[in-house]
């Protein structure tokens, strides 16, 4: 899956500022109108799905009124909460990991208007949630097993070496989160790893895996951003399980998302 254009956090922040402006009773129409006539949106469908990300993440709320028309007005009101995202092996999942998890694991974590604008929205039973994008939800996975031992590491490691991310937002996000240094040095070793040939245990599954890496690897350089891999990066949250990581299990995890391994 190719990861899809992220809409623009600071067109977000407008239609928040005109829905806040435009007072009481708004309706969606009213806000397209005013988005054209201040240049910030001018198809209604590009509007709706501004909308649509922030009543899923909380930052809006709607009503919809009885009018003397076929179908209900939707009324918008700005809500001043914090947005919120969810996060967890299920939001994995949609990226193309290839791990099941034993149990249900969304959780809500507290986000931007930039994490909400990188997300997708899914249907958590009788709401819709915003799901993070894959680089919140990588990062998110490094915190939890710093701080509950989930040992997500190694799966975060598999992400890394088998899936392009957005490098420049993931390391920028993982230094404000304290991960900076950690998600640095593992993509470090990923290097070092398939940049030789090592005495490991699964051959095979090291040829499959190191062939997509070093395409991924290629893909970044040409964009200028595998230099970004080599800042000091800020905070080592979780820096001492990343160095734990031997070869062998670094390969098993990604031999097995990548298929290659079982």
């Amino acid at each position: 899956m190719s990861p899809a254009r992220p809409r623009d956090p600071t067109v977000a922040a407008q239609i928040l500022r005109i829905v806040g402006d435009l007072g009481a009773r708004i309706s969606f129409r009213a806000v397209w109108l005013e988005a054209r006539r201040r240049g910030v949106l001018s198809r209604d469908r590009a509007v709706r799905g501004y909308l649509d990300l922030l009543l899923a993440a909380g930052s809006l709320s709607v009503k919809r009124v009885r009018v003397k028309a076929p179908y209900p007005k939707e009324v918008y009101r700005v809500t001043g909460r914090k947005p919120v995202v969810f996060a967890g092996l299920q939001c994995l999942q949609y990226y193309g990991l290839t791990w099941e998890s034993s149990e249900p694991d969304l959780q809500p974590i507290a986000s931007d208007l930039e994490g909400v604008m990188r997300g997708h929205i899914s249907q958590l039973g009788k709401r819709k949630i915003v799901m993070a994008g894959i680089e919140d939800c990588l990062i998110h996975e490094l915190r939890q097993d710093s701080k509950r031992g989930t040992g997500n590491t190694e799966l975060v490691v598999a992400m890394l070496a088998t899936r392009s991310v957005d490098l420049p937002y993931m390391l920028r996000r993982a230094d404000q989160r304290g991960l900076g240094k950690t998600v640095r040095f593992l993509l470090k070793r990923l290097e070092e790893l398939f940049a030789s040939k090592p005495d490991v245990e699964d051959l095979a599954a090291f040829v499959s895996v190191r062939e997509r890496f070093l395409r991924m690897m290629r893909n970044y350089a040409s964009h200028g951003v595998d230099e970004l891999i080599e800042e000091d990066g800020r905070g080592t949250l979780g820096l001492q399980i990343a160095r734990s990581l031997g070869d062998d299990d670094i390969l098993a995890a990604a031999g097995k998302q990548s298929g290659a391994r079982g």
